[in-house]
């Protein structure tokens, strides 16, 4: 069976999970991040994840579900400005300036730029920022990762009281980390909820808290309007974003091949959907996107990884040598990272004469990337151990070519640009997107 196939198959099968279950808010199937939707993406696929590999999955993301136990608000010093619309997103503290303003680098804009709007930044650095403006507040999902067991038997005795037995796949997703932190996290969203907000927008993910906070905001009021910007590059499978209880009123994306995607697997309808061009990716955008290799939030096989590098190296004369390794942000100070890191360094250190290679960069593992960098102009190599998830395909965004070089080896070109992702220009901004929606 073509992987292409069997693409549609798994996401046929997870949509079932989905129907007429007003609960499938806290389902969240995806690609790159190690839970158990991670795991049972890979349970519906023909290569599944090794038995004992798995089962650390689930352990690891229900152990850290009681990491939340700790969560709090912290509130500006001066009283919170009155505010008629709530922007959702996540924030470090490199992100605030010294006088407070906030610079959302996902949505290329800043807390002073939106009037009327409050701030509900999810900040993920340990130390919160000295100071920042009355239009903002922020969340603290834990003071440090700790087990806590007692926190960690509430969220198991609240999740078998408020949810009935669907299916081993539903109810282990009950004590998904991802879920308690939407269950934690909504308790303090819904106090900032009013019935005069005209709206609530946040960059998309269709993570459990994202879906809960919008159904939050419709038991306020069924006119408080609900958007989402798939901010990220079109994913090679993005089952995650499947339609579902909690999706947002309006969903933005930035390009006609997306559209198709969505429409043909996701279930979205064409009143849901807006196609505009990308606010976080920029046409004049200064990015080193020559010679890299990029690494994935995470990879399951390191090894077979590894072995196709020293393909592409040994090989197919890609000087890998002179590439600079780019870990992902949010995973750059891991063990696993470190580890895998100094593994490419090991092939780069055996000296072969190659040629220069032309603008080309490697991509591993699940990477929206290579979608933004094909529409700059460069060559795209694509790596990984799982072909069916982590590959992109026609059958889901047609204009991208597709070219086999080696087994879990592709390569890709795009005969039009613009049309898997539109990137903006300098006019692109937050503020264009929300006067279109509104």
């Amino acid at each position: 069976m073509l992987k292409e196939d069997e693409k549609i198959l798994i996401l046929e099968k997870i949509k079932r999970f989905f129907s007429n279950n007003r609960f499938n808010y806290i389902l969240f199937f995806c690609t790159y991040a190690k839970n158990i939707g991670f795991y049972f993406v890979h349970f519906f696929s023909k290569k599944k994840l090794k038995f004992f590999y798995g089962i650390k999955i689930i352990l690891k993301d229900i152990y850290s579900s009681s990491y939340y136990e700790s969560m709090y608000l912290k509130f500006p010093n001066k009283k919170l400005i009155n505010y008629k619309s709530i922007i959702v997103s996540w924030g470090f503290r490199e992100n605030f300036s010294k006088d407070g303003i906030f610079y959302d680098k996902i949505l290329n804009s800043n807390s002073k730029k939106i009037k009327d709007n409050l701030w509900f930044i999810i900040y993920l650095d340990k130390k919160p920022p000295k100071k920042f403006k009355n239009n903002i507040i922020l969340l603290i999902p834990y003071k440090k990762k700790k087990f806590n067991f007692i926190f960690f038997l509430k969220n198991l005795f609240r999740s078998i009281l408020n949810f009935k037995f669907y299916s081993l796949v539903f109810n282990l997703q009950l004590l998904s980390a991802f879920n308690t932190f939407a269950q934690s996290s909504n308790f303090f969203f819904k106090k900032l909820l009013k019935k005069e907000l005209k709206f609530i927008f946040m960059p998309y993910e269709a993570q459990p808290f994202q879906n809960l906070f919008f159904l939050s905001a419709k038991k306020i009021s069924k006119k408080i309007l609900t958007i989402g910007y798939i901010h990220s590059p079109p994913e090679a499978f993005p089952v995650q974003s499947i339609k579902k209880y909690g999706s947002p009123d309006k969903i933005i994306l930035n390009g006609v091949d997306q559209i198709f995607c969505y429409k043909k697997f996701l279930g979205w309808k064409k009143s849901n959907i807006l196609n505009l061009p990308s606010i976080r990716f920029k046409q004049d955008s200064k990015v080193q996107n020559r010679n890299n290799i990029y690494l994935p939030y995470t990879v399951s096989n390191r090894y077979e990884v590894i072995r196709n590098l020293e393909y592409l190296y040994f090989e197919k004369n890609v000087d890998i040598k002179n590439f600079k390794i780019k870990a992902h942000p949010h995973k750059k100070n891991s063990k696993e990272t470190i580890k895998f890191i100094q593994e490419i360094k090991n092939i780069k250190k055996i000296n072969i004469n190659k040629k220069q290679n032309k603008k080309i960069s490697i991509f591993i593992g699940a990477s929206g990337a290579v979608v933004e960098f094909l529409e700059r102009g460069v060559e795209a190599i694509h790596i990984s151990d799982n072909p069916v998830t982590d590959f992109y395909s026609s059958r889901l965004y047609p204009n991208i070519k597709v070219k086999n070089i080696k087994q879990n080896i592709f390569g890709y070109s795009l005969p039009k640009k613009k049309y898997l992702l539109n990137l903006g220009n300098r006019n692109t901004s937050l503020n264009g997107y929300i006067k279109k929606v509104i």
